[in-house]
């Protein structure tokens, strides 16, 4: 598995939260941006092996975020420019108290013979969610980001760029 993205202007990546695929345990790779390390405004832009629809892709990683833990509520789901759109926030409670993410998602459909889609989410977890920002990253990103998928061999752990 590879993707590839190119960051907003003032992003950068911050590898600590980066997850590499791994077809049992993790089947999304997944790069990690931010503008500000520590902030609460992120973006996750992940890839997964994927033939299907896009809206499936987007059910599929909500139901893995549900059983989880998170408390999913979704808003809206739309599409546009080849993309499915939803508006959502996960909802899960620790130690010290609850927390939330007002997330921005969209997936592509796979392109070609590449069996492999892309999953971006935008998500701000501030009390007052800079909705602005987060579709202007969520634009970029979607524009900029491709997934391939280059096969699986053993002990593959998919590649980040």
């Amino acid at each position: 598995m590879c993707v590839s993205v190119g960051a907003p202007m003032n992003w950068l990546r911050a590898t600590q939260g980066e997850r590499k695929y791994q077809s049992d345990k993790m089947p999304y790779v997944q790069i990690y941006l931010t503008p500000r390390l520590g902030g609460l405004l992120f973006a996750r832009v992940n890839a997964a092996r994927w033939a299907g629809k896009s809206e499936a892709l987007l059910d599929d990683y909500e139901a893995r975020m549900r059983k989880a833990g998170f408390l999913t509520i979704r808003f809206h789901r739309w599409s546009a420019r080849g993309f499915s759109l939803q508006i959502s926030s996960a909802i899960w409670p620790s130690p010290t108290g609850w927390h939330r993410w007002l997330m921005l998602i969209g997936a592509g459909q796979a392109s070609g013979h590449a069996a492999a889609a892309p999953l971006v989410f935008v998500m701000d977890a501030s009390d007052k969610p800079d909705v602005t920002a987060m579709a202007a990253a969520m634009k970029h990103l979607l524009s900029s980001t491709s997934a391939t998928w280059t096969g699986e061999t053993a002990g593959s752990a998919g590649g980040l760029r």
